[in-house]
């Protein structure tokens, strides 16, 4: 005896089937589109991330930029920088002038550089002088342009606001 399908059966199979085929390609495709929404998620959260970041940055550059044209407006310092006596007297004058500075705002670095480029004073460590400025824009600044630049360090990146500090 061979079985020999009925039509309701044959019916039912192709039903059964084409169920089945509906829900295998529903799956993939909400698959890709929940995937798609993800990578849409991440790359949002990311987008506002960055405009926040953007933004603080943007702040302590202006705080950065304030800070700097406030010390070298300030005529003290600028008589502080006269070479008069030697580089050990300049540097007790600067430190005299600048210390209380540094020491009240919320910056992490503090240097002055002569016309040559040489370190005439560092807040962080008053002592060491006379190193050749390494970091970017400090000839810019002695040109005359006001100067902001950032720098990797130990402590992460550092907003520099370079100033040109005219004296006499």
């Amino acid at each position: 005896m061979r079985f020999r399908p009925s039509a309701a059966l044959a019916l039912a199979l192709l039903i059964w089937l084409l169920a089945v085929g509906g829900h295998w390609i529903a799956y993939n495709e909400s698959a890709e589109v929940l995937e798609e929404s993800v990578r849409t998620r991440e790359v949002d959260k990311i987008n506002t991330v960055s405009k926040v970041l953007k933004g603080l940055i943007a702040l302590k550059e202006s705080d950065a930029k304030l800070i700097a044209r406030m010390v070298a407006a300030n005529s003290a310092v600028g008589q502080a920088m006269l070479p008069k006596g030697t580089e050990r007297e300049r540097a007790v004058r600067l430190t005299e002038v600048l210390g209380p500075i540094f020491d009240s705002n919320r910056f992490q670095t503090l240097e002055v550089t002569d016309k040559d480029e040489v370190l005439v004073y560092r807040a962080k460590d008053r002592t060491r002088v006379g190193d050749k400025a390494i970091g970017w824009g400090v000839s810019e600044a002695l040109a005359g342009a006001s100067v902001t630049a950032s720098v990797r360090s130990k402590e992460g990146v550092l907003i520099h606001a370079l100033e040109p500090l005219r004296v006499g």
